[in-house]
């Protein structure tokens, strides 16, 4: 019994040579997954070197699609406000923090509308591309409206005041570690334009900024001389004592 299974072993042990229908449909199997893999290089090669150009060409066509988007946008918010003396636009709802949209409130306030539209063109900001399709709608309200000066820059324009509101905030559930959980706040906030026409000339020592019915700030006046104390006066200290008499 015991050589019986010695020698079942032995047989096992032995390796067993395929048959030759198996080794032609190894080699055909090996030969077309080499031609996949080829032709997959091949495809993987030319895919980067147009990859560059694609990547370019995509990030173009979303900016531009995202500044159309804030146009639009803007315009479907509520259209400006013309009267004899100036001209209210609103951005709409934007989800961002009023406290945050404030600081490009004062970044703005004050500048001639061209002024305005650059710094809002290179800002890096989420709400930049909604203030730069509000404020060219209000330009674009401003020449159908003949407001303004044609013969100025810009119309001769100027943003009067800039001023933000809360919007609506949601409310979520903000899940935490071991069963617990917290409030999550999604805030909103508004901003409202105001464009006026400016006659006083500018002031460049100042920053070219809008103060209400003075228009621009008039140039920085010189620093009166202080008058030196006297040394025949003489000083008493808080006890009402002479403390020095020339």
């Amino acid at each position: 019994m015991l050589a019986l299974r010695q020698f079942s072993r032995s047989l096992a042990a032995v390796p067993r040579m395929p048959s030759p229908l198996a080794v032609a449909a190894m080699q055909a199997r090996h030969a077309s997954g080499k031609a996949k893999a080829d032709a997959d290089g091949e495809a993987n090669l030319s895919v980067t070197a147009s990859s560059v150009f694609d990547q370019v060409a995509q990030e173009a066509k979303k900016k531009q699609r995202d500044e159309e988007r804030a146009t639009e946008r803007a315009a479907a918010g509520s259209g400006p406000y013309i009267s004899k003396k100036s001209i209210v636009q609103t951005t709409g709802s934007i989800d961002y923090s009023p406290r945050k949209l404030n600081m490009l409130a004062r970044q703005i306030k004050g500048l001639p509308i061209t002024d305005a539209l650059a710094q809002m063109q290179f800002a890096v900001k989420k709400p930049a591309p909604r203030l730069v399709g509000a404020l060219k709608q209000a330009l674009n309200a401003a020449k159908q409206a003949e407001f303004g000066d044609e013969s100025k820059k810009g119309r001769g324009l100027v943003i009067a005041q800039a001023w933000v509101g809360k919007g609506i905030y949601k409310h979520g559930i903000r899940i935490h570690g071991r069963g617990r959980f917290g409030r999550l706040t999604s805030p909103s906030s508004h901003m409202k334009i105001e464009l006026k026409e400016s006659d006083v000339p500018l002031a460049p020592n100042r920053g070219n900024r809008f103060q209400g019915k003075g228009g621009f700030l008039p140039p920085k006046k010189e620093r009166k001389h202080v008058k030196p104390i006297l040394e025949e006066k003489p000083i008493y200290n808080k006890w009402k004592r002479l403390f020095y008499d020339a």
